[in-house]
């Protein structure tokens, strides 16, 4: 699978600034933390955004609460999720660190809001999991055969993604009547784990920097590709396929 992921994003790397199109308002940053979100596109802007909060955290530690708060709710666009400290909490002990801690075995409930908090502390190992990239990967793997697992997608916001259901779709091609009908046999079957899921991508997100860039160093461009096509380049793909 991972080869399946790098090959469809091989002619698309190198194209990541015009494909990337997250906008966000640069001057909440500038006004919350003085943090000035500098480039001539969207990506540029992320990369700088968070490397300005980085720098912003390791001198004012005691704002983790109101950054995360901004990252995950304004910059992520999560407007409604309310649990900001109890997260800052709940990953302080892996902070920071530069590689994946062995006993990292987090909970997947919300993985979209605090994976973006933890690949803004932890940015040498952790990346952003939500619905977007999740639907990406299992789109990539419907195109290529539904060899592998679906991979659990958390609650997304975006219409476009949820009237081409992938998880629907991988079914249709995976599933036999030996199978049988009951949900948690199907599940058990043809669904990653949602335990494992996380720790799954991370290390996809490796294997296929890898591949592309040969090395392991360039995740976040993986992750932020993945984000970027789910709704435009993917999308028509999945509705090319289905409608044949």
């Amino acid at each position: 699978m991972n080869n399946k992921v790098a090959n469809y994003l091989r002619d698309k790397k190198d194209n990541i600034a015009a494909l990337y199109t997250w906008d966000f308002n640069v001057d909440k940053p500038r006004n919350k933390f003085d943090v000035v979100a500098e480039g001539e596109n969207c990506l540029d802007k992320t990369i700088s955004l968070k490397h300005g909060l980085r720098e912003y955290l390791s001198k004012n530690p005691n704002a983790k609460v109101d950054v995360a708060e901004y990252f995950i709710t304004e910059w992520g666009g999560i407007r409604r999720f309310s649990k900001s400290k109890e997260i800052v909490e709940e990953f302080s002990k892996w902070q920071d660190s530069q590689s994946r801690p062995a006993d990292f075995k987090p909970n997947f409930a919300s993985v979209s809001s605090w994976s973006k908090w933890l690949s803004l502390v932890c940015p040498a190992w952790a990346c952003i999991y939500d619905s977007r990239v999740a639907y990406s990967i299992n789109a990539i793997n419907y195109l290529r055969g539904g060899d592998h697992k679906i991979f659990p997608i958390p609650n997304g916001r975006n219409t476009r993604l949820g009237i081409l259901d992938i998880a629907t779709l991988l079914l249709k091609m995976r599933l036999k009547k030996e199978d049988g009908s009951n949900p948690k046999d199907i599940e058990k079957a043809h669904f990653i784990k949602e335990q494992d899921a996380y720790l799954d991508y991370l290390d996809m997100m490796v294997a296929v920097s890898k591949v592309l860039w040969g090395d392991e160093t360039h995740t976040h461009e993986v992750e932020m590709l993945l984000f970027a096509l789910a709704d435009t380049a993917i999308y028509e793909d999945v509705w090319a396929q289905a409608c044949e």
